[in-house]
């Protein structure tokens, strides 16, 4: 059986913490699907996509929320975990499977991280191990970067339009009194 391989990225949010994890923690699997799925032919489930050149490759993943339990951040300041457990619904044995970690915590009062811990198991056994060597690695790394990098997005541009729908004056353009 082949190595498992190790991916981290991370991406940041400029929101306050409370807020990105209350509106990740509302529906994870609704949001990562939101964020990551760029037509309505996969309804099902979220998308990783990696573009080389002009081509833009995608796979359609199923992820699973395992658990989300309260943590501590590096900085221990309060925090919060998703373990997530993915894998392709329609090619099981050609796509590779990944349990990973979602961390969420606070750098400031306006600025939070989301810091992705996973691993891998390339599949195709040997021959899996010798493509994920030679090109696989680096695209799981690109479309785990690319799935982070759009939840990121997804979850700023979520808050702030909920924030500017809870203050008429926001939508206006008036300052607030």
């Amino acid at each position: 059986m082949p190595k498992s391989r190790e991916l981290h990225c991370d991406d940041y949010v400029g929101q306050p913490y409370e807020a990105v994890r209350d509106t990740l923690l509302s529906d994870p699997r609704g949001i990562f699907h939101r964020a990551t799925v760029t037509s309505a032919a996969h309804a099902a489930g979220s998308e990783l996509r990696v573009t080389v050149g002009a081509i833009e490759i995608s796979a359609e993943i199923e992820i699973k929320v395992v658990s989300n339990q309260p943590a501590l951040s590096p900085l221990h300041q309060p925090a919060h975990t998703l373990t997530l457990a993915w894998s392709s619904p329609r090619r099981p044995g050609w796509f590779p499977t990944m349990a990973a970690t979602l961390t969420m915590y606070a750098l400031s009062p306006t600025q939070t991280q989301l810091d992705f811990d996973g691993t891998y198991q390339p599949p195709l056994g040997v021959f899996g191990a010798v493509v994920d060597a030679l090109a696989l690695h680096r695209f799981a790394e690109a479309s785990v970067t690319g799935f982070v990098r759009e939840v990121a997005g997804f979850l700023r541009n979520e808050i702030s339009r909920r924030h500017a729908a809870a203050d008429p004056t926001a939508r206006a353009g008036r300052p607030s009194p």
